[in-house]
């Protein structure tokens, strides 16, 4: 996890970038995801007014089903179309960072440099998903399997970040009910 400040077009812009992968024995925990919370609150806490953003390219249905489950604002989403003042940002940000589309017609998918490994039955698993997150990730990203990733960006606003502590209290409080009425 990373933390850039960037000036665009004359305002300043709070960055966090992140890349994981993990195999999929070890998928689910969220672990990675409570890493990069556990950096982003405090800094937003101490910056309440300041831009703050956590822009990525997820190679992988799970990377971006993470963060969509995660967060309520997130864009590109399957929920709600991209502003275009967000989608401009991205792309300056992508340009900033020095990023590679894959094709000029389509500039929310790079290349990202590495390769997911899935096995066949992953790859299934994957497309035979009725999750909307996901399918919607494949859809706009068919080529993840030879490493193309798609511009995501999440505002970390304290309204978002608010949403992703009740969802997460939520959750585990709900699992703990779960195992104390002897269902666990």
């Amino acid at each position: 996890m990373h933390l850039f400040d960037i000036v665009l077009s004359g305002r300043a812009y709070a960055v966090f970038r992140g890349q994981a992968g993990i195999l999929r024995a070890y998928r689910g925990e969220g672990s990675t995801f409570a890493f990069g919370f556990q950096e982003a609150i405090p800094y937003k806490l101490m910056h309440p007014l300041e831009r703050v953003y956590f822009f990525c390219t997820p190679i992988h249905p799970s990377s971006f089903h993470l963060l969509s489950r995660r967060f309520h604002e997130i864009y590109p989403s399957h929920r709600k179309q991209t502003p275009s003042a967000i989608r401009a940002l991205m792309h300056r940000l992508a340009d900033a960072f020095g990023e590679r589309r894959v094709d000029s017609n389509d500039p929310d998918i790079l290349q990202v440099g590495w390769i997911t490994l899935d096995s066949a039955d992953e790859t299934v698993f994957w497309q035979t998903t009725s999750n909307p997150d996901i399918q919607f990730f494949l859809k706009v990203n068919p080529g993840y399997r030879q490493g193309h990733g798609l511009l995501t960006l999440v505002p970390l606003t304290l309204g978002n970040l608010l949403f992703t502590v009740v969802a997460l209290t939520k959750r585990k409080l709900l699992a703990l009910l779960y195992v104390d009425n002897g269902r666990g």
